[in-house]
């Protein structure tokens, strides 16, 4: 992976949206960038939708922790998404198919609650942390997102994969 200093690639955009939540682990908001036009625009429409909070105290010092806590280890966090990803069984679909941050989609046939009742045994059994999978909106697949964290680092991510695929297809892992 080439690194590039983060003014060279702001650089090849108009704006920038930067999400405290997503990643950082903030409670809410998000940082927007721009020219001085979009960013009035922008906040004209935040206040439009009911966006505007009187009291931001606690989002903002989420926000500050997670740049302190967690930007450190974002780029950690997505080589483990993608060595989790590609570990991952054909029968179960990545989007994308190479992650891009530490956070992304799953899809895969089955039924949401009995994959569910797999893993709250592997839960309890493992004492490890794994996201609850819905129905999707096609018939007979289900879907969630991984959101890869500080702990998820201690793991191996080769192993992860065949758990998560033990508990989607028990008979095909």
């Amino acid at each position: 992976m080439v690194r590039r200093p983060l003014p060279e690639i702001a650089a090849l955009a108009d704006s920038l949206y930067v999400s405290f939540y997503k990643g950082l682990g903030g409670m809410a908001g998000a940082a927007l960038l721009g020219p001085a036009g979009f960013i009035a625009e922008a906040r004209l429409w935040r206040r439009r939708q009911g966006g505007t909070v009187y009291h931001l105290t606690a989002e903002a010092v989420s926000a500050l922790a997670g740049l302190n806590d967690q930007l450190p280890i974002v780029a950690d966090t997505v080589a483990w998404a993608r060595a989790f990803a590609a570990g991952l069984p054909s029968f179960i679909a990545v989007q994308p198919g190479v992650p891009h941050a530490s956070q992304f989609l799953a899809y895969a046939a089955g039924d949401a609650d009995a994959v569910n009742e797999r893993l709250i045994a592997l839960i309890e059994e493992r004492r490890i942390g794994l996201p609850a999978w819905r129905a999707a909106q096609e018939p007979g697949r289900i879907t969630t997102e991984f959101a890869v964290s500080r702990a998820a680092l201690k793991l191996d991510p080769a192993q992860m994969a065949a758990l998560v695929a033990a508990a989607i297809a028990p008979t095909a892992a």
